[in-house]
Order: C-alpha cells, then sequence, then structure tokens
C-alpha cells in the first residue's frame, strides 16, 4: 500500500489495534502518570475550551450521575473533605464563608435548623460548654419578677483584647431579661451582642460598665 493509499480510517484502526496491545496500554499508562501529561490535562481544563467541556458535561444526565456516584462513595467523600478544609484555610475561603454567615439566606437556614431536635441539642451542648469555660459572679442579684425570663449577661468589654483568656472581666455577670440578652446574637465576632447589653444595663440598672470595671 502507497502511503497516499493510507486513508485515516485505517490509520484509526491502526491505532486502535496498537493501543490495545500489552505494550500499547503499558505505554499509554505510563504517559498518563508523567508530568507531562499532568500539566497538559491541567492547562486543557484551564482553558475556555476545556472549561465549557467541563460545564457541559456537569449539565449532563451522565455526568450528573457520575458526579452523584463519586460524591456518594468513600474516595469522594475523603477528597471531597480535603478540598473544602484546604479552600476553608485560605483567605479566599474565609471572606467567602464570613459573607455567607452574615447573609440572610443563612440565617433563615440556622433559624429553622435551631427548631429542630438536633439543632436544640447541639445549641444546648454549646452553652453547657460555654458555661463551663467561663467563671460566674454575679455583680446584682436578679431583681426581675418570676414572670420574666432572666439571662446573665457576661461582661466582656476588653473580649478582643490581647490577654482576653486571661481577663478577670469574663468572671462577672449581670441578670437582664432573655429577650433582651439575645435580641442580637453573642456570638465572638458580633461586637453589637455587647454594645446593645451595655446600653440596657446602662437603662435598667443606671450602670455604666467601662466606669464600673474602671474602678474595680
Amino acid at each position: 500500500m502507497k502511503w497516499w493509499e493510507y486513508t485515516r480510517k485505517e490509520s484509526n484502526i491502526d491505532f486502535v489495534n496498537r493501543i490495545s496491545s500489552e505494550k500499547g496500554k503499558l505505554t499509554a499508562c505510563r504517559y498518563e502518570n508523567s508530568e507531562k501529561a499532568k500539566k497538559t490535562r491541567s492547562n486543557y481544563w484551564r482553558s475556555d475550551k476545556g472549561k465549557q467541556s467541563m460545564k457541559k458535561y456537569h449539565n449532563s444526565d451522565k455526568g450528573k450521575l457520575a458526579i452523584k456516584k463519586c460524591v456518594s462513595s468513600e474516595k469522594g467523600k475523603k477528597i471531597r473533605k480535603k478540598i473544602n478544609k484546604k479552600y476553608a484555610n485560605s483567605d479566599k475561603g474565609k471572606l467567602m464563608l464570613k459573607k455567607y454567615h452574615n447573609s440572610e439566606k443563612y440565617k433563615q437556614i440556622k433559624k429553622r435548623w435551631l427548631k429542630t431536635e438536633t439543632g436544640k441539642q447541639c445549641m444546648k451542648r454549646a452553652i453547657a460548654k460555654r458555661q463551663r469555660d467561663f467563671k460566674w459572679i454575679p455583680l446584682i442579684n436578679d431583681p426581675f419578677p418570676e414572670e420574666i425570663m432572666v439571662e446573665y449577661h457576661h461582661v466582656l468589654n476588653n473580649f478582643h483584647a490581647i490577654d482576653a483568656e486571661g481577663s478577670w472581666n469574663k468572671w462577672f455577670v449581670i441578670p437582664i431579661p432573655k429577650i433582651t440578652h439575645r435580641f442580637v446574637g453573642g456570638n465572638a465576632d458580633n461586637l453589637e451582642h455587647w454594645r446593645h447589653n451595655e446600653e440596657w444595663i446602662r437603662k435598667l440598672f443606671c450602670i455604666d460598665i467601662n466606669e464600673l470595671l474602671g474602678v474595680i
């Protein structure tokens, strides 16, 4: 056969035969694991053509089924956990997570979850842990009638100070109505919780927290 008589179809058949042989399979396996092949694949998936191809595959029924199967497998779970952990520790991940936690969507999801049995149990454990971590010295007795549910607010005016962990300010608590105490969430990053309750302590008891702790 002359070279000009060698058609593309015959060329493809010849290639399939060679790659299907034991020698061909071994050669293909070595190439797939080589640094050159990894770099080529990486460059392709980062290109516009590669991104479009990946997007098309992910939106297809075959792609959705493959992804679902992969995510459900033990290997897929480990890979996903590793990727999520790496992303969460990155600057971009931390920024996105903080933005999501401040969104209305997350607040609504959290609100619904806290009403479930699992959410209630989790909240009880968190409150119990918090109470173990903080010392508890009431600055004043509870002046409210039994009809008003009361919670004790920790006076954390220097919560973000360098020596906050050893601060004696974490010992002192003041009783305030539960609805007032929880009106603004009291997570560690939310300074509005402390400002809100400090203002109500001033209104209810005529006590200035900063002045009081400055005297102490």
